[in-house]
């Protein structure tokens, strides 16, 4: 008796662990059709998930991966599979399917805020290197080891040093006359 009563409190404390986990998550049987869901998942996914109902089936569309062919990859091969940035609809996921003995575990987190802000990042990354690279000014950048990061064409018409003799090195290195070394 003592043995049962056990084994039910252990089922009921991982379902409510499942149930109440912030990550997304969602298990399926070996036909991909969708036993449990918790809550996060039932809040996020635009892709109707419901008990009962075959996951990933018709979002095909809205994701730039097969989701239903992986999904049932990994239930038939028992092998892990993992996605990151992958699109649905407006928002960007990482998603892990897991094989279970009788199905799998979809877990996903909504990404896209990290997503959008490291695209943005890039971008602002790739104009500054625009504007560096295109000034006509000698433009040095040094990092808090104190040698020099960037190099512009600037830099290199200024000073005479060519950007990858001078990358890597202290500045006072480069520009100081020999007298002042040490």
């Amino acid at each position: 008796m003592k043995k049962i009563t056990q084994e039910c409190l252990d089922k009921c404390v991982y379902q409510r662990l499942f149930e109440n986990h912030p990550v997304q998550m969602a298990i399926v049987d070996i036909d991909g059709v969708v036993t449990g869901v918790n809550r996060s998942k039932k809040c996020m996914d635009g892709c109707g998930i419901a008990v009962g109902k075959e996951m990933f089936k018709g979002c095909a569309d809205r994701r730039d991966v097969d989701m239903r062919s992986a999904l049932m990859k990994c239930i038939e091969t028992g092998e892990e599979k993992s996605f990151s940035e992958i699109r649905c609809g407006d928002n960007f996921l990482t998603i892990k399917l897991l094989p279970l003995e009788s199905g799998a575990a979809i877990i996903s987190e909504d990404i896209t805020e990290r997503f959008i802000a490291k695209r943005e990042l890039q971008e602002r990354h790739d104009e500054l290197k625009a504007i560096m690279h295109a000034a006509r000014d000698g433009i040095i950048v040094m990092g808090p080891s104190k040698r020099i990061e960037h190099w512009n064409p600037g830099a290199e018409n200024l000073l005479g040093h060519a950007k990858e003799g001078a990358i890597g090195e202290f500045l006072h290195d480069l520009i100081a006359p020999p007298e002042y070394a040490d």
